[in-house]
């Protein structure tokens, strides 16, 4: 209800906050988007996925020869190309911090300078921060703004991780499990009450996104006219494991092989995605610490993850 009213009133700036996979950037499109559509665009901008020397001109767009190697026409930023549209800043609080009075000015004057330039631009586009960070905490540490903090946050949402609203696991499961079925060519119909049960029973630290991960993984190694607690068994044992730490039996004995095909790209991408959201619990979210202990770079984790 509170999405939908925002989504009336584009001047409000809006503040999603929620631990990893809670959906912010689903609620963030509803906002945006509402029931009726949007054709305004909208523009998302990952502020832990850009150095601190390119966020400016990522955000502000930059002049003619600003800097050296940048284009000789010049660029738009993201406030500019998201227009009368929405501007997602997902992960806000890691904002650098010296930029963060110029967003608060943007934001005040709805007005902006392109980096090296002279004319001033019009910000019209509603701007939506997201953040898993305890923005309050990082004002009293001295790393986020108090200035800012309050005037991003005058249309505030909590998204209260899935172990707090259990009644909408039954809801969500069954869509992902619809939506995994079609895609995949399965048979699934339903779920058994004994496999409720066991979803409703799990802790679920990876939120939202781990109990998709879950159903994608059902319906990939399964087939079945219902999903039952058998082809839930990588939850009751634990989930997914790291394959060194996976013997050859025990591997064997947890993999049940389809008669006629197995998608071994899908059932790759599945396991990649459980090791990674348990890494991300492991580090409270923090995709720079789990893309150093996984030797990756924040992007890939973007692009197998998707949306937050």
């Amino acid at each position: 209800d509170m999405a939908l009213a925002l989504n009336q009133d584009a001047s409000v700036p809006v503040l999603i906050e929620g631990e990893t996979g809670t959906g912010k950037e689903i609620l963030a499109r509803l906002i945006h988007f509402g029931h009726a559509g949007n054709p305004a665009p909208f523009v998302a901008l990952n502020c832990a996925a850009i150095t601190g020397n390119l966020f400016e001109s990522e955000l502000f767009g930059y002049a003619p020869g600003a800097f050296t190697g940048g284009s000789a026409r010049g660029a738009r930023g993201k406030l500019e190309l998201a227009g009368s549209g929405s501007l997602l800043l997902d992960e806000v609080g890691d904002l650098p911090l010296l930029l963060q009075p110029k967003l608060l000015r943007a934001i005040e004057e709805r007005e902006f300078f392109r980096v090296g330039g002279l004319k001033k631009r019009r910000f019209e586009a509603r701007l939506i921060c997201a953040t898993n960070a305890d923005l309050q905490a990082m004002v009293e540490a001295g790393s986020f703004r108090r200035d800012l903090l309050h005037r991003i946050q005058v249309g505030h949402i909590r998204i209260p991780p899935l172990r707090e609203r259990p009644e909408d696991i039954q809801a969500m499961a069954e869509h992902f499990l619809a939506r995994e079925t079609m895609k995949r060519g399965k048979r699934f119909t339903a779920i058994s009450p004994a496999a409720l049960v066991l979803l409703n029973s799990h802790p679920w630290p990876g939120n939202v996104r781990e109990l998709e991960h879950a159903l994608e993984r059902a319906v990939l190694l399964f087939d079945d006219s219902v999903l039952k607690p058998g082809h839930l068994e990588f939850l009751q044992s634990g989930g997914a494991r790291p394959a060194a730490a996976v013997s050859s039996s025990s591997a064997e004995d947890a993999l049940e092989l389809p008669e006629d095909f197995f998608d071994l790209d899908g059932w790759l991408e599945v396991q990649a995605k459980e090791v990674v959201s348990r890494v991300l619990d492991r580090f409270g979210g923090n995709k720079t610490k789990a893309a150093s202990y996984l030797g990756w770079d924040r992007n890939r984790i973007y692009r197998l993850l998707g949306n937050d």
